[in-house]
């Protein structure tokens, strides 16, 4: 027969573990929440970069379009 402390120690240790699990349980779902949150930060990054880069090569060929303008201009200039 088992006395009436070995089934409160048996019980507080199912608790305890159950307490671990939950614990472990949470842990690990901040862990997951964090590592998301990195790939969202790196994803939002790598999509900025590519954004200058295409609003730089953009730029670059509206000064390409101006400057040879201004360039006939000048040239039809000349020749008036």
């Amino acid at each position: 027969m088992m006395k009436m402390g070995e089934v409160n120690v048996g019980g507080f240790k199912e608790k305890e573990q159950i307490k671990k699990a939950e614990k472990d349980y949470i842990d690990q779902c901040l862990q997951k929440d964090e590592e998301a949150r990195k790939q969202d930060v790196q994803s939002k990054l790598e999509k900025r970069l590519k954004n200058l880069e295409v609003r730089n090569y953009l730029e670059s060929q509206v000064n390409e379009k101006r400057n040879k303008r201004q360039i006939d201009l000048d040239q039809n200039k000349v020749y008036i």
